[in-house]
Parts: C-alpha cells; sequence; structure tokens
C-alpha cells in the first residue's frame, strides 16, 4: 500500500469443499477510486454480519466473492455518504444435468452483473443500501427464450445500542438474487420454467437481525436469528430448497490483553423443499482461537 496504489492479496490451502486445496481469498487492486480483481461484490456488507462461532453465519446473508470492477466516490468532505457503481460476473445458477438425455441445458449471462450502493457511515453504525441488475438463463434444448431480467435489492445496517451493545440486520429480496444468497449458491435458486414452458427469475428473499451484548471487557454474546425463501413451486430444472430458519447464541470469552478466545454455542436450524420435505437440527459448537496477527502486531509484549 503505497500512496493511491493499494495491491492486495490473500490464499489459504483450506478449499470450499472442506479440502487442503488452494483457495484464492482476495486478489485486486486498488487505485485511486477505482478498484478491480478478485473480492467481495459490491452487494456484500461484511460489516453487518453478526458474529457466530459458526464459520458459515447466517445462511440468509448476501455473500459472493467474485471478479469485481467498483468504482467509489464520497458524497460529502467527510466521507460519511458514498455512492459505489459495479461491474461483476456474470454468470447463471441453474440446473445443468437433468434424466432426460434430450435436454441439454448450458448455464449463460450475456453482462456482466451490474450493482449500485449507497451508504452512510455515523460514529454510531451504518446504513447500507444496494441493487444488483442481471441476465439471468442459459440455452435448454427446445426453449426459444434464453435469458430474462434479474434484480434484487439488500437493505444492511449496523447501529451502536447501549454503551458497547450492536445491533446488526440485513433484508434483501428479488427474482433471479438467489446466487448471491449465501446458503443456496450452488443450488440452482436463479431461474426456473414455469408450468407454461416460460423461463422465470425465481423469487427469493432473505433476511437476519443480530444482537451483540457486551457482559464485560472480557466476555460478551451474540443472539441470531434469519429466515429465507426461495419461491420456486411450480418450476422446472431448478432448486428444490423453499425456505429456512436459523438461529445461534453463542457467549465469547477473550482473557484481558490477550489473543485467545475461547467460545460456546447453540444453533438451531430447519429446512423445507418444494416437494413439503421438512428436517429439523440442533448443535452444539465449542471454539478455541488465537489470533497470530493480533498477537504480532497489537499484542501486549512478550
Amino acid at each position: 500500500h503505497a500512496g493511491d496504489l493499494r495491491i492486495y492479496y490473500e490464499n489459504d490451502f483450506w478449499g470450499p469443499d472442506g479440502t487442503t486445496n488452494y483457495h484464492l481469498r482476495h486478489a485486486y487492486v486498488q487505485i485511486w477510486n477505482i478498484l478491480a480483481g478478485y473480492t467481495y461484490s459490491t452487494l456484500n456488507d461484511v460489516d453487518a454480519v453478526p458474529e457466530t462461532l459458526d464459520y458459515e453465519g447466517p445462511g440468509s446473508v448476501i455473500y459472493q466473492k467474485q471478479p469485481v470492477i467498483r468504482y467509489t466516490t464520497a458524497l460529502d468532505a467527510a466521507k460519511r455518504h458514498t455512492l459505489a457503481f459495479g461491474m461483476e460476473r456474470g454468470t447463471s445458477d441453474l440446473i445443468t444435468s437433468v434424466d432426460d438425455p434430450d435436454i441439454v441445458i448450458t448455464p449463460t449471462s450475456p453482462w456482466p452483473d451490474g450493482v449500485v450502493r449507497y451508504r452512510y457511515d455515523s460514529d454510531q453504525g451504518h446504513l447500507q443500501v444496494g441493487a444488483v441488475f442481471r441476465s439471468v438463463g442459459g440455452y435448454v434444448t427446445g426453449l426459444p427464450q434464453r435469458h430474462v431480467f434479474g434484480w434484487g435489492i439488500n437493505l444492511s445496517g449496523v447501529r451502536r445500542w447501549k454503551g458497547k451493545d450492536n445491533i446488526l440486520f440485513q433484508v434483501s429480496g428479488g427474482r433471479g438474487l438467489g446466487r448471491y444468497i449465501q446458503d443456496v449458491t450452488g443450488l440452482a435458486p436463479d431461474v426456473g420454467i414455469d408450468a407454461q414452458g416460460r423461463l422465470q427469475a425465481i423469487p427469493a428473499y432473505a433476511g437476519y437481525i443480530g444482537y451483540q451484548h457486551y457482559w464485560s471487557g472480557t466476555l460478551r454474546s451474540t443472539v441470531t436469528y434469519g429466515y429465507m425463501l426461495v419461491d420456486a413451486v411450480g418450476c422446472n430444472f431448478t432448486t428444490d430448497f423453499h425456505h429456512s430458519d436459523y438461529a445461534a447464541a453463542n457467549l465469547i470469552w477473550n482473557p484481558k490483553d490477550t489473543a485467545f478466545y475461547m467460545g460456546i454455542e447453540y444453533m438451531y436450524g430447519d429446512h423445507e423443499t418444494s416437494d413439503t420435505r421438512y428436517g429439523r437440527a440442533n448443535r452444539i459448537q465449542f471454539s478455541f482461537q488465537y489470533d497470530l496477527l493480533r498477537m504480532m502486531n497489537y499484542g501486549p509484549s512478550r
């Protein structure tokens, strides 16, 4: 990072499928207000994601990393109001393999996804609203219609409450938005074919609310509830996901002046498919963490 030029790269060797494969996290270049590379989507609001021991967090979160070209500008001298415009990887998340050998499906998107985002930052938190505009679909044997218009809106933010406590939230919805929602990414939630044989962008809605409370300087908790609905009922060649609920509550201990964290979390989840199959699960998770970066740069002297 030098002057108005910033080059950032981050990777690990823990692949998204749980294998120890090379996994790129971020790789981008930023010059003045222009960013280009692989990083968070302009639609994301990572500052508003509740703290959970569950690495995935609430399944209803808008979360996508992909190739991005983004321009961000401040609307006031204090830089509390900002506006961002992004052109991002355009791809359609739909089923590509069916039982009928005479039907071939190839997902395509003729245009990049376009995203616009407004954000307001204050001393007590922030508010962000973004919109994505997409062309989703592909080539399906026997179907003359190739692509349909998709869109989505995401409203999110954080509000400081009573000392150090925080309220975190997100509400999103649209048609063809599914690829941007964490738990249905890769499950073909973008488009489907209705009973009349027409291509449809699938309605999707997601949201969560979280409350973070500091019991003391070393002890904190976060309670989170999330909900998600993908309305693909009656459509073919699309996801069978219908809706889910997510709830989590934790207790995290961080001894004073240390880089050590220990926590316990209870999680509940339920899921219903479009053909009314239903399941639920409960889980208790224990976590231990030692923050090497904090230890090297910010921790107490040894």
